[in-house]
């Protein structure tokens, strides 16, 4: 019976020769786009199902309902089946007992293929319901199979009116319901969760955790059969957009440290929605990659030996093995090795939320930054710069070597008379060295800052803190701050420039200047980071696209609070 609900796509080794467009073919792997199905609109997050696939998509209903803000039809089921070659037909709306007028999303169902479980707006047994701020979020639904028919559509009990519950996939076994979900208590925007089942009995959700869950948005999970779970993220790093990662569990029951899935799979825009066989070699997943039909488009993949076998050469029990890693330094005008250079490492990891080390002085005693009144920036306390674990000199080559343990990690170079350098070093066991290359220093405005806890007023470490042209919009950089919440900078003289900071939840833009100011001036300022989860109404549910496209991904429905209207985001991603 497990074979059931992943045997359904065993035949596209056959006809692959049929295929007219190749998006990408290396690896051993070949990427199709689905044309037959995919339209200019949304169609995305496939689901095995029978002879064919279920899947998502934005193309005109029958209940011809309009998402306003969108300007597009509401997100419904639909349903393609494959003719005798393989090839998926046209598709079909699904069952007018699940789909409603309101958004139905990403679904999954038992390997019997007699329970349904499904996303949809919060609006269950012809009632609506709102959070407390008047949004209307997403929860999981599960219906039941009645014959040729769907139906019995009943809520779960760890949905809330107040946050998101989304994107279900049922373990094989039937007995683990996974999930996408921003309630409290997550280390990001949405977490991946599961819940035990056991009948019609659930458990608590058991958030996955820092292996897996990161401080942006973990979403669209699927259990495979050997145990693999697949998911999107766009907090994990990669190549752009959400990537697709995937883990294990550890024999202790916690999960390995996600790895990236990487290319075909993965592009510079959004990967998401990944589904694959029993035997590995055979699946779907969505993307906006360039070359396709529409906004988002389903894409078949075949591995010919197996997707299982390529990824037996990663090791997932650690995403970086412990082993040397060197930095060289040079200046990049001349070309010349820098000895003597400052570097040292900051673990972005160890630098979450929790377990933030802030000032203490001798004693133990806690230090907090004083500013001199509610209305200045200006720092009363200069503190040095916090101590590394990992920090030396750069050789008369320019070179610095050290160990590395399995982290992210901020490479720091400072040197005298150039612009000090932070490099983001991502998990790759392959990386063994990298090359920074120091711009001299010229005549600029040394910029200091501390970023501060607002709820006590304590420094924030491992904050990201992009510094921009207020004219252009240009990036001048993107340094973290270190341990004792700072960071250092240099800033061309008589412009006015943007300075965005964030760190979990909490976000925060200010405005500097240079201009005006005496010969030889420095600029330190103090930056309350402030969560807006707390001061914004709008931010529960509902995740901004960074490419600002007209696109949504299953959006919390529009109904906005009275008043605000004009506030709310032109696209939204959950």
């Amino acid at each position: 019976m497990k074979r059931y609900i992943f045997a359904c796509i065993l035949g596209f080794g056959a006809f692959l020769v049929r295929a007219q467009e190749t998006e990408h073919k290396g690896f051993d792997v070949v990427v199709f786009n689905e044309t037959h199905i995919n339209t200019d609109q949304l169609e995305f997050s496939p689901a095995f199902f029978e002879d064919g696939i279920l899947f998502i998509s934005s193309r005109e209903n029958v209940y011809k309902f309009v998402d306003r803000r969108l300007n597009k039809s509401t997100m419904g089921i639909f349903r393609s089946s494959r003719d005798s070659e393989g090839v998926l037909g046209e598709p079909v709306f699904f069952s007018d007992r699940i789909n409603t007028r309101y958004h139905e999303g990403p679904l999954c169902l038992d390997v019997a293929g007699s329970d349904m479980f499904f996303t949809r707006n919060n609006y269950v047994n012809g009632k609506l319901g709102k959070s407390a701020d008047g949004w209307v979020n997403l929860r999981v639904l599960k219906a039941s199979r009645q014959g040729d028919q769907w139906g019995d559509v009943r809520d779960l009990p760890f949905n809330s009116n107040d946050f998101n519950t989304c994107h279900p996939s049922i373990s094989p076994e039937g007995d683990r319901l996974y999930f996408a979900s921003d309630r409290e208590g997550g280390l990001g925007g949405l977490d991946i969760y599961y819940v035990e089942k056991t009948g019609d009995d659930y458990g608590d959700p058991v958030n996955l955790g820092p292996g897996v869950n990161s401080s942006g948005d973990e979403t669209f999970p699927f259990i495979h059969a050997d145990g693999t779970l697949f998911f999107s993220s766009n907090g994990l790093g990669g190549v752009g957009g959400l990537d697709l990662f995937y883990t294990r569990m550890t024999p202790e029951g916690g999960w390995k440290p996600a790895l990236n899935l990487g290319a075909p799979f993965n592009s510079e825009k959004d990967d998401f929605g990944f589904i694959l066989d029993l035997e590995t070699k055979n699946g779907y997943f969505s993307s906006d990659r360039p070359g396709g039909k529409g906004q988002d488009d389903i894409y078949r993949f075949y591995v010919r030996e197996g997707l299982n076998k390529l990824l037996a050469d990663k090791d997932l029990a650690d995403a970086r093995k412990p082993g040397t890693f060197r930095v060289f330094v040079a200046d990049n005008n001349t070309g010349s090795e820098i000895g003597g250079a400052l570097v040292s490492f900051l673990d972005l990891e160890d630098m979450n939320l929790s377990n933030v080390l802030s000032l203490t002085d001798e004693n133990g005693n806690l230090i907090r930054i004083r500013v001199e009144d509610p209305e200045s920036n200006e720092l009363i306390l200069r503190v040095d710069m916090a101590e590394t674990d990992i920090k030396g000199f750069t050789d008369a080559e320019g070179m610095f070597e050290t160990e590395l343990p399995g982290s992210t990690f901020v490479v720091s170079v400072h040197n005298e008379g150039y612009l000090p350098r932070q490099v983001v070093i991502e998990k790759d066991p392959s990386l063994e060295e990298i090359l920074v290359l120091l711009e001299p220093l010229g005549d600029l405005v040394p910029f200091s800052g501390v970023v501060l806890d607002p709820r006590f007023n304590t420094p924030m470490a491992g904050a990201k803190v992009t510094i921009r042209d207020k004219e252009t919009g240009e990036v001048l950089t993107t340094v973290y701050t270190d341990r004792n919440g700072q960071f250092q900078y240099y800033l061309p003289k008589d412009k006015d420039f943007i300075v965005d900071i964030e760190k979990d939840n909490f976000k925060s833009s200010r405005e500097v200047s240079t201009r005006n100011l005496e010969e030889g001036a420095e600029i330190a300022m103090a930056f309350d980071i402030t969560d807006p989860k707390g001061r914004n109404p709008f931010a529960s549910g509902n995740i901004i696209s960074s490419d600002n496209s007209e696109r949504s991904r299953m959006p919390p429905f529009p109904i906005s609070p009275p008043g605000r209207r004009e506030d709310l985001p032109r696209q939204v991603r959950v």
